[in-house]
């Protein structure tokens, strides 16, 4: 007889997110027929489940996207002739609900209602940290927003079990806004005694993230070439600093015109491009231009300005007037 599976059924989804559930199929076809997996949603059309290819005698863990108030009819089929072998239904589920059922239900009429109390709230510059204890052990919801709603991240540690003190780190893999105030909101599921919210305590607050300000600094310049068989090369140099995650450039570049010879000491820049409220990681840029056609250097000939293309270093010969 054919098999036709999907795990976790029904599917538990946080609030109005996605979850997703995974299904696993075999014909057991004498022949070896391969299937295909069809998905209706709410008795909508059938559609194949993507990720399938041509078909297969059987597979396991083929993802399946669901949404909340949703219900998923999935149907097995032989490739030979679409005869349907076998057939399941697909369901889901407000989990944060089901959370606070269970524990208005676990906790009747308990010594002590649910609170959230000691709360640290440690912000960095672009990264916080969240502690808090529970008087009942929970599972609670940790969200961050911005200062005009905008939701930025979220929390829910269901692998780590019912507990009374919890902590939550946000921004260490996606940093937050620098400089920037935020709001949090922490639900801790459980019987609080309070007609106003009486499965779970609420806690809100704001945090405002650091600041990281930077001088970038070009202070020598050594030429060891300066591409002039006859003299002193007419030489042209861009500085710039931006942010890799932009890849914009932050501020104006500095620049220094002069004939330098590879035979003269090294030269004291004294560029400093001082920046405010940058992020993690910063890309640095020095344009060096030769230009034997103009003797005012390679600034007036053609224009040089630090542009972010990745690291390393490339050259550049038109002819005229080269660039490293």
């Amino acid at each position: 007889m054919a098999q036709l599976s999907a795990s976790p059924n029904p599917v538990g989804i946080y609030g109005t997110g996605k979850g997703q559930t995974f299904v696993s199929w075999q014909t057991e076809d004498p022949r070896g027929a391969a299937g295909i997996i069809y998905v209706s949603e709410n008795q909508g059309a059938e559609v194949p489940i993507p990720g399938q290819g041509a078909g297969a005698p059987g597979g396991t863990n083929l993802p399946l996207d669901v949404s909340l108030g949703s219900s998923y009819r999935l149907s097995l089929k032989r490739t030979t002739d679409n005869m349907e072998l076998q057939s399941l239904v697909v369901s889901t589920y407000d989990l944060r609900q089901e959370l606070a059922a269970g524990f208005a239900q676990s906790y009747v009429a308990p010594a002590r209602p649910q609170m959230i109390t000691n709360l640290v709230v440690k912000p960095g510059i672009d990264t916080v940290r969240i502690s808090f204890r529970t008087n009942l052990p929970t599972i609670p919801t940790t969200e961050i927003r911005l200062d005009n709603g905008t939701w930025v991240d979220g929390r829910m540690p269901l692998f780590g079990g019912l507990r009374r003190r919890h902590q939550v780190e946000f921004g260490i893999e996606t940093a937050l806004l620098i400089n920037r105030k935020h709001s949090f909101r922490i639900e801790a599921f459980g019987p609080t005694n309070d007609p106003a919210s009486p499965n779970k305590a609420v806690v809100t607050g704001e945090f405002i993230t650091g600041r990281r300000d930077v001088d970038v600094f070009y202070e020598m310049l050594d030429v060891h070439d300066d591409s002039d068989s006859t003299g002193s090369g007419e030489l042209s140099f861009a500085f710039g600093v931006g942010d890799v995650e932009t890849g914009a450039m932050l501020g104006n570049p500095g620049f220094l015109m002069q004939d330098i010879s590879d035979d003269d000491p090294p030269i004291d820049l004294g560029i400093k491009l001082p920046l405010t409220d940058v992020h993690r990681e910063l890309w640095l840029q020095v344009i060096a231009s030769e230009d034997d056609g103009d003797p005012w250097g390679g600034i007036h000939a053609r224009g040089i300005r630090p542009v972010y293309d990745g690291p390393g270093g490339k050259y550049e010969d038109d002819g005229q007037t080269e660039f490293v």
